[in-house]
């Protein structure tokens, strides 16, 4: 019996891969918030933590993707979601993504 939890898994092999498009971030922001609310029910709160900010870095990636950022990020977006905020912030602004931060609290949510 496999000690975690497998449904709504990905192959192993393709999971968290970077195909001919890049990496799959909107697949990540899925898959790692699925993890955190499993921990956050376990009362594993610092662990779920952790998940949820990876979540949330992925999700940020994933919307610059659909925004045009290229498959490889380059150095500038390969940042921890508290860096990466106000880089997305930007981002978002230059590529007429302004809908996009109209749908996110303002000012500093990774603070």
């Amino acid at each position: 019996m496999p000690l975690v939890p497998t449904q709504g898994y990905h192959e192993p092999m393709q999971a968290g891969t970077t195909g001919p498009r890049g990496a799959d971030f909107a697949d990540a922001h899925r898959r790692h918030w699925t993890d955190a609310e499993l921990l956050y029910g376990d009362k594993r709160w610092p662990n779920a933590d952790h998940l949820y900010g990876l979540s949330a870095e992925c999700g940020l990636k994933a919307v610059m993707r659909r925004l045009g950022m290229p498959a490889d990020p380059p150095r500038e977006y390969r940042k921890h979601v508290c860096e990466l905020w106000p880089r997305f912030e930007d981002f978002a602004r230059e590529r007429n993504g302004v809908r996009c931060l109209q749908l996110l609290p303002g000012g500093e949510p990774f603070d």
